[in-house]
């Protein structure tokens, strides 16, 4: 915890800039009360406040969670289930081998150059 102290005195210093001139007498960034004078309205605030708050209120929210695609409402199959042979049943594991995420950006099983035959 010795290097707090350190840190705020290096956080405290300001380097060179166009605004350097607002920082005066000390130049840190503790700036002292009073040192500008606000000439800013209370209607002139409260008028802007409104604006912005209407505005807020009339964009969307967003979202909280990663963004992914949304599937459809209806059901769109990627093959012709009539063209395949209804007495030829395939297992439950082999059925999942072939499910894709909308997400994935590789075409084969090999993704990030694993070769699975290998594990």
């Amino acid at each position: 915890m010795s290097y707090l102290p350190l840190l705020f005195f290096f956080l405290a210093e300001i380097p060179e800039n166009e605004y350097i001139k607002y920082f005066s007498p000390d130049f840190s960034l503790r700036i002292p009360n009073g040192h500008i004078e606000n000439l800013n309205s209370k209607s002139y605030i409260s008028t802007i406040k409104m604006q912005v708050l209407e505005n807020l209120r009339c964009i969307q929210h967003a979202p909280n969670v990663q963004m992914q695609e949304v599937p459809p409402d209806f059901y769109i199959p990627d093959f012709d289930e009539d063209a395949q042979n209804p007495d030829e049943r395939v297992d439950q594991h082999t059925q999942d081998k072939h499910i894709q995420r909308d997400d994935e950006y590789y075409e084969g099983d090999n993704d990030n150059d694993h070769n699975m035959d290998d594990v």
